[in-house]
């Protein structure tokens, strides 16, 4: 296979800069005049317009970032393989073995200047190495071939510092809320792939890491924000309280502020941001057993994550004895507003006094819905959950199914006090959707509905429970 240089490798890159310095020498003069001058510089301004676009089009730039989005990956590819060839030893990976393509392109901002790439080995396409080129002759390269060495040793080292049971360490690919632009900018902190090589030390590893990382694009506009070796998310488990019943009596835990030294500790020393909660061990397991990133696995992922800005919950209250985002440690508790019904808080405070809960008549959109649709099904009961105060903190609702409603299958009907004509169903197995109330979970006895956001006077839900 040719291995010559592409000359629109080159030309991809030069076209760019020229094309980048033209756009910033540009100076729009921008002005105003009302009626119907307004209108005349509109269709002026169109064909204009129409006329620039043509003239992109056809321009050299263009047509190399056309070229440059086309060609056959030889030159990247081979790079890559003398990368991990010489990283790892000779006969590591062939150019063969190597398929490659754009790493998130809509996540590279073109005034960087860089094109990102990566390239899974065919063989075992769990290994990754990525590339970022920053001009044509320079490229940085990352690449995971390691991460379950790292992870191991992560695990080991985070169950050794607390003192818990057990640790389980994943890759958190994490790039929404108030970090978004940066992670897109800057994808190299969203992968567990590192360049420097793990010799079995932790320390030096990411000590080794950090230093290489300082070099690039953006990393002084970046710390003191993000970490700049990436994230990662750690999984404990309590052993002592196994199951849902133990958690939701919100039990003292004696390691608490080991659990937060621990992680702050970590994160200080290796240069990362991590995520994390301590599980009941039941749903440690399963987690270690089932989950799949992208997929729903054990738990629903719409329920795993969430990033509304800086100390925002990592993982759904519901499930967590503590949690841990962005250097904040939260501890959510489960309150009793009845038998079997549970609000739970997600960012750790107290909501039996913000929120109100009563027994109503079953509203009659939510009865004709259970009538028509479910009619092998009975009404149970019916309740309502409102604040008078605004809390765009949110609150989780949890229904115990085996003590309210023992030796029954439970599904529930919800209503919006805002549009009291808008019901949706809602079940483990179905689509389910209404404002916020985007899923709930079924386990272990019970019902999980997620945290609803921005409640205040004006909001108010119903909640319909049909059993069989």
């Amino acid at each position: 296979m040719s291995r010559d240089r592409n000359p629109n490798w080159e030309k991809y890159f030069v076209e760019q800069e020229i094309f980048l310095k033209k756009q910033k020498k540009k100076r729009w003069i921008t002005g105003g005049v009302i009626g119907g001058a307004v209108v005349l510089c509109l269709c002026l301004l169109i064909p204009f317009a129409l006329k620039r676009q043509l003239e992109y089009e056809n321009s050299e730039y263009a047509q190399a970032l056309k070229d440059a989005e086309t060609y056959d990956y030889d030159i990247v590819e081979q790079n890559m393989a003398d990368y991990l060839n010489e990283k790892y030893g000779a006969g590591t990976v062939t150019v063969d073995q190597l398929n490659t393509g754009i790493w998130h392109p809509d996540a590279t901002d073109s005034e960087l200047g860089y094109q990102c790439f990566n390239a899974e080995q065919n063989d075992d396409v769990e290994k990754v190495v990525y590339a970022i080129y920053l001009s044509a002759d320079h490229a940085v390269y990352f690449d995971n071939y390691q991460w379950p060495e790292i992870k191991k040793a992560l695990e080991e080292d985070a169950v050794e510092r607390s003192g818990l049971d057990g640790a389980f360490a994943r890759p958190l690919i994490q790039g929404e809320g108030t970090y978004e632009s940066i992670y897109q900018k800057n994808p190299w902190l969203i992968c567990p792939a590192y360049q420097v090589y793990f010799d079995g030390d932790l320390q030096s590893l990411f000590d080794g890491e950090y230093a290489l990382r300082k070099k690039l694009a953006d990393a002084s506009q970046i710390e003191g924000q993000l970490r700049l070796c990436g994230t990662t998310a750690l999984f404990f488990t309590d052993k002592e309280h196994a199951d849902m019943r133990a958690r939701m009596k919100n039990p003292e835990l004696e390691y608490q502020k080991i659990y937060e030294k621990t992680l702050r500790d970590m994160e200080d020393a290796y240069h990362l941001d991590i995520f994390s909660c301590v599980l009941p061990d039941t749903y440690y397991q399963r987690l270690k057993t089932e989950y799949i990133a992208e997929s729903e696995g054990v738990f629903p992922r719409s329920l795993t994550y969430r990033d509304d800005g800086r100390g925002s919950e990592f993982f759904y209250s519901g499930y967590t004895l503590l949690s841990f985002a962005y250097d904040q440690l939260y501890r959510p508790i489960a309150e009793e507003e009845t038998e079997g019904i549970y609000l739970v808080s997600d960012d750790g405070t107290k909501k039996a006094e913000t929120y109100t809960y009563r027994k109503v008549e079953t509203p009659p959109d939510a009865r004709q819905l259970a009538e028509t649709e479910y009619s092998d099904w009975k009404i149970a009961e019916s309740f309502c959950i409102t604040t008078e105060t605004l809390d765009e903190s949110g609150v989780a609702l949890i229904l115990d199914m085996e003590g309210r409603y023992p030796d029954s299958k439970v599904k529930l009907i919800t209503e919006s006090r805002d549009n009291p004509v808008t019901a949706a169903r809602m079940g483990a197995d179905e689509d389910m959707w209404l404002f916020y109330l985007e899923e709930v979970f079924q386990r272990d006895g019970y019902l999980f509905v997620p945290p609803i956001y921005g409640w205040d006077s004006n909001w108010g839900y119903t909640f319909t429970v049909l059993i069989r």
